[in-house]
């Protein structure tokens, strides 16, 4: 009788528990929102935890077939939330569970500890560099926090010098994935952008400088209003497009109004057609005073439009100078209105930056290589406790 041979079992799909502090709509949770909607699902079963509320991301999670498990969180260190992680990591028992956001890595952290020698891996991003880090208190429990931390990702080169500057275990456990995104399609978006051009009362043939981002000092958008006047003496043509949520709404239209540029500065509010609104702007502005990543510099570089930004933190790193955009000093009104006026009068300059832009997000910034470079340092990681 011929040997027969058996089928290999199927290789078991690597468990992960994506725990986050809320899924609001934000740069981290549209991060995740991208990161597991294109992940390998045959070799890999995620679910997410939010610690608080119930933001306008779950549903949309949950609609790409991705559990969500609400730990409705009271307050900073809610207990029982605590204790909900703790028996959600002993049901599902996950390889791994990836922490986002720092209230979400000491939750994540003291979950984990719990779990004696059946404790999964833990893996936290790091998407930012906010200042409350600075604090010396803060500080002290960022290590500790990390010292339980099998691996920390950081979106950026900059992101990760400074985690290691606010203290880790082993900076060898640091390593790097930079966000990506999906380019859409733009035909369709170049009409939408016109008919927003027109919706605004703006002439085809008008210069217009856009910026997407939370409304906040961090931000920087009164800059890009301070600039304004000066950039109108150069480009009598020219217009600027604010578009967010947050706190500055009033005073950025009153701040408009204060320096005479009103009829020129439309500060729209929050927006749910960003790629059609970058498709309206010849020049993308980001006039932050920090910024961690900037997940809307790609979707301007997915546009094909150039960028003028602050030369802070992670933006080089995006951004090329003379490559792909123009970099000033953060807080310059002068150096970013020289910076605009520059490419309003040279538009074969801001096309090749435009270009340029869209081809470095394709090489460096796709959506592809993120979710490959991660998914392949949950592989490392969970063959180096193995071996």
């Amino acid at each position: 009788m011929p040997e027969q041979t058996l089928p290999m079992a199927a290789a078991r799909r690597i468990r992960v528990l994506q725990v986050i502090t809320s899924l609001e709509r934000g740069g981290a949770e549209n991060h995740l929102l991208a990161l597991l909607t294109h992940a390998d699902r045959d070799g890999f079963e995620f679910e997410a935890a939010v610690l608080r509320g119930e933001g306008e991301l779950v549903s949309t999670f949950r609609d790409a077939g991705i559990p969500v498990h609400l730990l409705k969180a009271r307050n900073r260190l809610d207990p029982l939330a605590l204790s909900r992680l703790v028996a959600l990591l002993r049901r599902g028992k996950y390889d791994i569970v990836h922490s986002h956001l720092f209230r979400a890595d000491i939750f994540a952290g003291l979950a984990v500890a719990q779990m004696g020698e059946h404790a999964p891996l833990l893996v936290s991003t790091r998407h930012n560099d906010d200042r409350f880090f600075l604090n010396p208190f803060v500080g002290i429990a960022h290590y500790m926090v990390s010292a339980r931390q099998d691996l920390i990702i950081a979106i950026s080169d900059h992101i990760a010098r400074f985690t290691v500057s606010r203290g880790v275990r082993d900076p060898a456990r640091v390593r790097r994935v930079y966000h990506g995104i999906e380019p859409t399609v733009t035909a369709a978006l170049e009409r939408d952008g016109q008919r927003i051009r027109a919706d605004l009362g703006i002439d085809p043939s008008e210069f217009v400088v856009g910026n997407v981002g939370r409304l906040a000092l961090q931000k920087g958008q009164r800059h890009l209003i301070g600039a304004m006047p000066l950039l109108l003496e150069r480009v009598p043509r020219a217009h600027a497009v604010i578009a967010g949520s947050g706190d500055l709404e009033d005073y950025l239209r009153d701040l408009a109004l204060e320096v005479g540029v009103a009829d020129r500065v439309h500060v729209l509010g929050p927006r749910r057609d960003v790629p059609a609104l970058m498709h309206a702007m010849d020049v993308f502005a980001m006039p932050s005073i920090w910024e961690g990543f900037g997940l809307v510099l790609l979707e301007a570089m997915a546009a094909g439009r150039p960028i003028v930004a602050s030369r802070v933190a992670t933006i080089p790193e995006v951004v090329l100078d003379g490559e792909t955009g123009v970099l000033v000093p953060a807080g310059d009104p002068v150096a970013l209105a020289d910076a605009l006026a520059g490419l309003a009068m040279d538009s074969a300059r801001a096309r090749a930056y435009g270009d340029a832009g869209r081809e470095r997000l394709r090489t460096q910034f796709s959506i592809e290589k993120m979710v490959g470079d991660t998914e392949l340092l949950y592989r490392e990681l969970l063959e180096e406790r193995e071996s």
